[in-house]
């Protein structure tokens, strides 16, 4: 039995540094041109609208890179060198709750 659902506000944590996170607007070049992209969780996905999910091929190779930083990654077309032009952190927080149990 759960009663308490305590925010956590994770904002602060999510601006340190410049990584490629959930959330975070990335400007790449890939052999055929500039792309932008955000980085979102499966559900919010729509590579058409430039939202590809964390747990693609290139979104999850993204994850943790920095501005100037290229990575390979292995896609349908082949392997791909992409390399982060530029990017931008969230912008809001992302807040999580913590579930805790009943006193009893």
């Amino acid at each position: 039995m759960t009663c308490n659902r305590i925010p956590i506000d994770t904002h602060h944590e999510h601006r340190i540094g410049d990584a490629v996170q959930v959330g975070s607007r990335v400007r790449m070049l890939a052999p055929w041109g500039e792309e932008e992209y955000v980085i979102v969780s499966p559900a919010s996905a729509d590579p058409h609208r430039g939202r590809i999910s964390e747990v693609s091929p290139v979104g999850a190779a993204l994850l943790g890179l920095r501005r100037g930083q290229d990575v390979s990654v292995r896609t349908l077309g082949g392997v791909q060198r992409l390399a982060i032009l530029d990017l931008v952190p969230p912008t809001g927080p992302v807040v999580a709750a913590r579930v805790e149990p009943c006193a009893r």
